[in-house]
């Protein structure tokens, strides 16, 4: 919070993509908002796999954008001269993402409204695969394909931005660019594989740029043995 207020230029809103807590409990809403608090612009929120949609709402009232309970947590709003529209890729129970029928003709008819000016497209599951074996395995197993054709109509979508893969990485997705961004904690290692992960690998530099050098940077790939190595990031 303290580098976004240290900013030369002043955002003019913050956008989290999802996974603000990690069990989805009152508690840890409650910090996460005591730690937005110093943030004096808006602060837009979505959901990822380890949220609860319906907790989010409580712990947040005055984010009436979120929806009512029980519905998806999707919203359009302002923000300076674009559109921000958010996209609720989660199932609930599950770690990966979803995009159904319903939820992209919404996001369809959004955009269509929205024709006469950019666009930014939020979400948490990234709609492209990423070569991180065990995070593609629970990407976005459906409704990508259907996502980058609505895209390709749009062509005022200047961004689709996302959350979950805990590093950045930008691919060209439907005639715009896709992200993924950086996390506030740890960061998987680029593996650049498909065969399945077993278990977990991560950096411990998880503040530094995708395409730096880590000298001296490790990664566990066994907690039980606490084994380490050196690791360089493209």
């Amino acid at each position: 919070m303290a580098s976004v207020l240290r900013l030369r230029q002043r955002p003019q809103a913050v956008v989290i993509t999802g996974d603000l807590s990690d069990f989805g409990r009152a508690a840890e809403y409650a910090h996460l908002a005591e730690l937005l608090a110093p943030l004096d612009m808006p602060v837009y929120l979505l959901p990822g796999n380890h949220d609860d949609r319906d907790q989010m709402r409580r712990s947040f009232p005055t984010h009436t954008w979120l929806g009512e309970e029980g519905a998806f947590i999707q919203y359009s709003v302002q923000v300076g001269g674009f559109r921000l529209v958010t996209l609720d890729t989660c199932e609930p129970g599950k770690p990966h993402g979803t995009l159904d029928a319903e939820r992209l003709r919404w996001l369809e008819r959004e955009l269509d409204a929205q024709r006469h000016q950019p666009v930014v497209i939020a979400m948490h599951h990234p709609p492209f695969e990423t070569l991180i074996g065990h995070m593609d395995d629970i990407g976005l197993l459906e409704g990508a394909a259907g996502l980058e054709a609505i895209v390709a109509r749009h062509p005022n979508v200047e961004r689709v931005i996302c959350g979950h893969l805990h590093r950045a990485i930008d691919v060209r997705f439907g005639g715009t660019i896709a992200c993924t961004t950086p996390a506030p904690g740890h960061r998987w290692r680029w593996t650049c594989t498909r065969r399945r992960r077993r278990g977990g690998c991560w950096s411990r530099r998880g503040f530094a740029s995708s395409r730096r050098t880590a000298a001296g940077a490790w990664s566990r790939t066994s907690r039980r043995r606490g084994v380490r190595r050196p690791v360089s990031f493209p």
